[in-house]
Order: structure tokens, then C-alpha cells, then sequence
């Protein structure tokens, strides 16, 4: 998996983190800069530690699984990015008035249990822990710190569709890495 591709999961990973962010923001319209930069750490760690422990029950997984590995990578991508989907459409999308600590934890938690099922994968895929999962803490800071600071703006603008363009982009990269494999597994196209 390269640079870009681990971006865009980043960003796509990020993007119910950024609705929530948003949401709270929305709900809570004194949330300043120091606000959003400690939703921006809870989301932003949550989502890159998820990714370590999914990569280590991966990793004691990985021998297992050897002969479908490569095709169970994508598929799991595929799932999650269109389980974003369907939570953007179907979820009702409750915000939460009172923003606390242990909240914003369960929320972060919450938001990043896609972020474990992609740590299986990187496992699978031998990707480079330690900066995938730096590359998607930082990513999800970033974009959570835009979308607490954005606030209700953003909830106007896109309610429950960042998700949705959050599971495309994932779907997406699962497609872009099936058919990776179907080339490398056949040689190539004729």
C-alpha cells in the first residue's frame, strides 16, 4: 500500500470522527480552538492506536489466513467503507449537548472501530505500522480540528453524508487493491 493510498484511508477513516467533531461543535457553539484541538487529540489517538491493535491480532492471524489474505484485505476495506455508507444514510446522527472527557473518549472509540478492522489488514498487507498508523492519527486531528472549528457550518453543509463520502473513498481503495491483486495474481492484463 503506498503514500496515497494510506492517505486517502486516512481521510476516509477520518470523516465520521470529523461529523461527530462537527456535531459537538454544533451542539456546542462556545467550543474555541482549545476545544477543538482536544477533540482533535481524543479522535486523533483513538484512530491511531486502532490500527495497532488490529495489526497485532492480525499479525498472530496472518499465518492462518496465508492463502486468502491478499483477497480478504480488500474485501475487509470494502465492508467497512460500506458500512460508513450505510451508517451515513440510516443513522440518526444524535448529538450530544454536553461535551466531558469520558465522552469525547467513548466517542473516539466509537468512531475509530473501523480504524481496527483496516490495522487487521495492514498486517496482511505488510504495511509499515508505525507510520500508517502515525499518518492516520495526524490525518484525523487534522481533519477533526477543521470539522470542531467549522462546527455548525459543516453540519449544515453535509450532515450525515461524511461518512458516506468517508465509506466511498474506502470502497474505492478496496476495489483499486482487488484489482491489484487479480493483475499481480495473473501477471498482468493480456
Amino acid at each position: 500500500m503506498n503514500f496515497f493510498d494510506l492517505t486517502v484511508m486516512a481521510l476516509s477513516l477520518s470523516a465520521d470522527a470529523a461529523a461527530v467533531a462537527a456535531a459537538n461543535s454544533a451542539a456546542n457553539p462556545r467550543t474555541g480552538t482549545k476545544g477543538a484541538l482536544i477533540m482533535g487529540a481524543y479522535f486523533g489517538s483513538a484512530q491511531a492506536l486502532m490500527p495497532c491493535i488490529g495489526w497485532l491480532l492480525g499479525s498472530m492471524l496472518v499465518g492462518v489466513m496465508q492463502p486468502v489474505i491478499h483477497w480478504l484485505a480488500p474485501a475487509l476495506i470494502v465492508l467497512i467503507g460500506g458500512k460508513m455508507m450505510w451508517e451515513g444514510f440510516y443513522d440518526s446522527g444524535n448529538k450530544t449537548p454536553v461535551l466531558s472527557h469520558g465522552r469525547l473518549l467513548v466517542q473516539a472509540i466509537a468512531t475509530s472501530v473501523d480504524a481496527f478492522a483496516v490495522g487487521i489488514t495492514f498486517a496482511a498487507l505488510e504495511v509499515s505500522l508505525v507510520s500508517a498508523a502515525a499518518l492516520i492519527g495526524i490525518v484525523t486531528l487534522i481533519v477533526v480540528f477543521i470539522g470542531a472549528k467549522l462546527g455548525g457550518k459543516l453540519e449544515l453543509l453535509l450532515k450525515n453524508r461524511a461518512p458516506v463520502a468517508g465509506g466511498i473513498m474506502l470502497v474505492l481503495v478496496g476495489f483499486k487493491m482487488f484489482i491489484e491483486n487479480i493483475i499481480t495474481t495473473n501477471g498482468g492484463i493480456a
